[in-house]
């Protein structure tokens, strides 16, 4: 993976976007006003993510409520699935029934939006407690668990939410630290790395040696939230191991 991985949270962001200003500065690209632009675009959604995330640490309870969130979907996805990947039986058949529906939202919802992944969330409990699918959900062994998981994982960040909300004293104006690491993310990903990836196609020498550091850092920072995620998914799965 050469992009930055998509689930880091604020401060793997703002880590990872003063690295690559410092790279610029450490291998200076000359005579390339585009380039100069989008660092400067870097600059400044940098500060303004620096100056709204020392004004509170409630948006890291969001990321990390957010996280257990993800994992708890995910469980449900693959729980099912992997029943429907069975020779054919009635519970098999049941596991098809419930994939239809998990399918309609898709695994890919732990990747939008707070607001938009929440009224995914909902939606699809409500969809999956509809009393035509009890005996389907029945069929599917710890199904059931699962979904309370999603259900107390869903009602944690929403207080998380509410919290962040509720002391949130900024202007009306201002952005969220969590929607401003999103796009700080989307200018690192989508705009710096695709125009550096284009240019050292076309001018080694140039480029290649910052584009050759910036992959480097995206490695390094990557195994550090693939390596944060695991310790995440070990404590879920530790703390219900206890409550079994």
């Amino acid at each position: 993976m050469n992009v930055l991985r998509s689930r880091a949270n604020i401060g793997e962001m703002l880590a990872v976007g003063r690295a690559i200003l410092n790279l610029i500065k450490e291998n200076p690209i000359a005579d390339d006003a585009y380039l100069d632009s989008q660092v400067k675009h870097i600059e400044q959604k940098v500060a303004a993510l620096a100056e709204e995330n020392n004004s509170g640490a409630l948006v890291n309870n969001m990321d990390d409520a957010d996280l257990v969130r993800d994992l708890d979907t995910r469980s449900i996805f693959y729980e099912v699935k992997a029943k429907c990947v069975r020779r054919e039986s009635d519970k098999q058949q049941k596991a098809e029934e419930i994939y239809k529906l998990l399918d309609r939202y898709g695994i890919g919802m732990i990747n939008e939006s707070y607001k938009q992944q929440s009224a995914s969330v909902i939606s699809l409990i409500k969809d999956l407690e509809a009393p035509e699918l009890s005996q389907a959900i029945a069929a599917i062994p710890d199904l059931a668990e699962l979904i309370t998981n999603l259900k107390q994982s869903q009602a944690a960040f929403e207080v998380a939410e509410t919290e962040y909300i509720n002391n949130y004293n900024k202007e009306e104006n201002s952005v969220p630290a969590y929607v401003l690491s999103r796009q700080l993310e989307d200018i690192i990903n989508k705009e710096f790395y695709i125009y550096l990836k284009a240019m050292t196609a076309v001018n080694a020498e140039k480029y290649s040696k910052l584009m050759s550091k910036l992959k480097s850092l995206f490695k390094k920072t990557n195994q550090e939230i693939k390596e944060r995620l695991d310790a995440i998914k070990r404590k879920k799965e530790a703390e219900e191991a206890a409550t079994a």
